[in-house]
């Protein structure tokens, strides 16, 4: 317990300005949420068998929606090795441990082969070609339940998500520019019906983004023994 506080009180000195957004009731909560911050640089950047989640890749995202069909190929998603944890808050109860993060992104930019077919707003458009968009002040919300599990080759433990829920908000950010080349939009309310598209389809596809992120965070942890995560990718 002294090597814990010990630790505690170290990331404390070094850091304190990150630990201030950290809600721990434990001297091992805090050294988690300590630990989670500064190894989720290493996480975005990826590691072997671990691939990278700045940029986030996605080959295809189809959605049909009730009066448009949106495709979406060879996506990126970068920014979110810039993002800031706002939100830190761990508690342990019996075998596993309640989670509840949030991160802050100053600037999110989404890039892709689109195909859009069908009507808005009474009006027939389409459109093939590239499509590019900037979030500016994206915040995502990340909770859900982990447990320990043991390795049975090497016997080290491992961190496992049980169970999580992703929540992508733009409420207090915005859409900084959104741009749909070789879009069909022969009238004088073109930017409303760019803004229109890109709000139809936005959380269909930060939702497949998220989804992915979160696939490559438990790779990560099958990947990344807890001693390591304590040891070897902090500092």
């Amino acid at each position: 317990m002294f090597s814990v506080r010990l630790i505690v009180v170290l990331f404390f000195f070094k850091h304190a300005s990150c630990l201030k957004r950290q809600l721990c009731e434990t001297d091992y909560e805090c050294l988690m949420n300590a630990v989670i911050e500064h190894v989720y640089p290493r996480f975005v950047a990826g590691i072997p068998g671990v691939e990278t989640s700045d940029p986030l890749h996605i080959d295809a995202i189809i959605a049909d929606l009730p009066t448009i069909r949106y495709e979406l190929f060879n996506a990126t998603l970068t920014g979110l090795k810039n993002c800031e944890f706002i939100k830190l808050e761990n508690k342990h109860v019996d075998r596993y441990t309640i989670f509840n993060y949030a991160i802050s992104c100053p600037v999110l930019t989404l890039q892709g082969q689109y195909s859009l077919n069908g009507i808005i707003d009474s009006i027939p458009l389409e459109g093939k070609g590239e499509c590019r968009i900037t979030y500016e002040g994206y915040e995502i919300s990340i909770n859900g339940k982990r447990e320990k599990v043991k390795d049975d080759k090497t016997g080290k433990d491992h961190i496992n998500i049980m169970e999580y829920t992703v929540v992508p908000d733009l409420q207090k950010g915005t859409v900084k520019d959104s741009e749909y080349t070789n879009l069909d939009l022969s009238n004088d309310e073109s930017c409303n019906r760019v803004k229109t598209i890109e709000e139809m389809t936005r959380d269909i596809v930060m939702n497949v983004f998220m989804n992915k992120f979160i696939q490559n965070l438990k790779k990560f942890q099958e990947h990344v023994p807890v001693e390591d995560l304590h040891f070897k990718y902090v500092g």
